[in-house]
């Protein structure tokens, strides 16, 4: 008895460039923190600065004074901890999509590209498009995206940086 294998070639990833980049199409945005793309600070712009001014933003804190009074009356005073190095910005009315998640850069592009990941199974694998960071080989992506089955759902927007060179 023999068995006919088949194989089909796997497609990759959808490109969107400059024209098309913050057309409609997808419900959820990823793109990098900082400098590590110029898509940062267009997007930043649209959203009238709001991942700005998330990135700047210090967090309270509770007076030593009020502590002390808690304290005194037996009562523990939270800890107000960030749990998480993520941004998630609604951006119903300014861009066209749902939302915009700011992923911080990490040391290395598979870790980068893991996080994401995790962020879009964690929101139920929206329809997803990724700006990519300054000089990523776009056709490196599907090496590093963990799940082969869902490549072809995914638009990457290279960076204008990379475009220009």
């Amino acid at each position: 008895m023999t068995t006919k294998e088949t194989f089909t070639q796997q497609k990759g990833p959808q490109s969107l460039f400059r024209t098309g980049a913050l057309g409609p199409g997808s419900n959820l945005w990823v793109v990098p923190n900082g400098d590590s793309s110029e898509w940062s600070k267009k997007l930043d712009w649209y959203l009238n600065f709001q991942i700005s001014k998330a990135m700047e933003h210090i967090p309270n804190k509770i007076s030593p004074e009020f502590s002390k009074n808690l304290l005194d009356y037996e009562i523990q005073p939270l800890e107000f901890k960030q749990k998480s190095d993520l941004l998630m910005i609604s951006c119903g009315g300014r861009l066209p999509t749902k939302m915009l998640v700011i992923v911080p850069l990490r040391d290395n592009l598979k870790d980068w590209i893991d996080s994401i990941y995790q962020v879009w199974l964690n929101l139920l694998k929206p329809n997803l498009r990724i700006f990519l960071p300054n000089d990523f080989p776009i056709n490196e992506f599907s090496i590093y995206w963990p799940d082969r089955n869902s490549i072809t759902e995914i638009t990457l927007v290279p960076s204008q940086k990379q475009q220009q060179s």
